[in-house]
């Protein structure tokens, strides 16, 4: 077996689990950021009023040009997973598709650009709409928390040899989020809104139809703006199940670059409707057998989960000054994580995906 670590400093296993409040008006009051983690979504996401980030004064245009921002979205049930997002890191602008076929191990990809006026991406979750258009091509995130619904909708045209696509999900905000505000610096600070939801819709890809019923489905938002540092790290997983004998079960593992990660994080288990929060965790990527095994592990014996990746989207360019370096893989997982009453939680029925980037932007 060989192995690659990259970790940091993880919390003690005495230490008291980090404070969750509902969330204030927004992230930014007076310019300063408010960090935390709450369980409620902000009103209004003003990341932009935030302290300035350079050690001189710059244009708003010049600040907003170092802003990352993105809605994304998950469904599966036990036949297909579903990852869309709308993608803005200011020198591309990405709508993007990826059906994966569980049984099979496969899968297909639409990456389209789009032109800035063509994209936009809304100030929280609470009443906003983020959307992408290329071409024929359209996506559509509509966000409406105060009734706790979200409405996702997709146009494909075929292209390259891949099918038109037709999607229509809807999501059902009725679980508890995970909402961040969180320090990169005192300056820098990342948002954002994720929470696991059941679900039902259609996905049509050429001749294949699919039906997504609530009773066998999982969708996951992440709602998400931060000012990255030049150099990005980022390790990310996240899986679900929806079925009669786990009902609505889901967890997000994360390892950034953000400061006390044993303070602010975004790491939770996602059980009964509630959001349990969890300590700060550490990458691995083993091989064993000749498969690839991500392990994620915390210090205080509460996450022991591997993610078997079985198909992946990948992109790796290097330019003068910036470079991208980029896998989300598509797998299941395999072990527990302890509830907040102390119980393991087997996570073995659980599908999902991981990221893993380094970007130089």
């Amino acid at each position: 077996m060989d192995g690659r670590q990259e970790g940091y400093s993880l919390e003690s296993r005495n230490r008291r689990p980090r404070a969750v409040t509902p969330a204030p008006p927004s992230p930014v009051k007076d310019g300063r950021f408010q960090f935390g983690t709450f369980n409620t979504p902000f009103t209004f996401v003003n990341m932009l009023d935030g302290p300035g980030i350079f050690p001189v004064p710059v244009p708003a245009w010049f600040k907003r040009l170092r802003l990352k921002e993105w809605e994304a979205f998950q469904v599966g049930n036990r036949g297909v997973f579903v990852l869309g997002a709308v993608y803005n890191i200011r020198w591309k602008r990405l709508l993007v598709l990826v059906i994966h076929d569980i049984p099979s191990g496969t899968g297909t990809q639409y990456l389209l650009e789009c032109a800035p006026f063509r994209m936009r991406l809304g100030n929280g979750m609470k009443e906003s709409v983020s959307q992408c258009r290329s071409g024929g091509a359209r996506l559509r995130i509509e966000n409406r928390l105060a009734e706790n619904r979200i409405h996702v909708e997709g146009i494909i045209p075929a292209t390259g040899g891949r099918p038109p696509v037709t999607l229509s999900v809807r999501f059902r905000h009725v679980t508890e989020p995970i909402v961040i505000c969180q320090p990169f610096a005192d300056n820098r600070a990342l948002y954002s809104h994720k929470a696991l939801m059941p679900a039902e819709g259609h996905l049509i890809a050429g001749d294949r139809r699919i039906l997504f019923r609530e009773e066998d489905t999982f969708a996951i938002i992440d709602d998400h703006k931060g000012f990255y540092p030049y150099r990005m790290t980022y390790d990310w997983v996240t899986g679900a199940v929806r079925s009669p004998e786990k009902g609505l079960l889901g967890f997000n593992l994360t390892r950034n670059q953000v400061r006390r990660p044993e303070a602010y994080n975004e790491n939770c288990l996602w059980l009964d409707g509630k959001m349990i929060p969890l300590p700060p965790v550490r990458f691995n990527r083993t091989r064993e057998g000749g498969q690839e095994v991500w392990t994620v592990r915390d210090d205080g014996g509460s996450v022991h989960v591997d993610f078997h990746p079985r198909w992946e989207i990948a992109e790796k360019r290097n330019f003068l000054v910036a470079r991208i370096d980029y896998r989300a893989p598509f797998g299941r997982f395999s072990g527990w994580i302890r509830s907040g009453g102390g119980g393991k939680v087997s996570v073995d029925a659980c599908f999902g995906m991981g990221e893993r980037k380094r970007f130089r932007l």
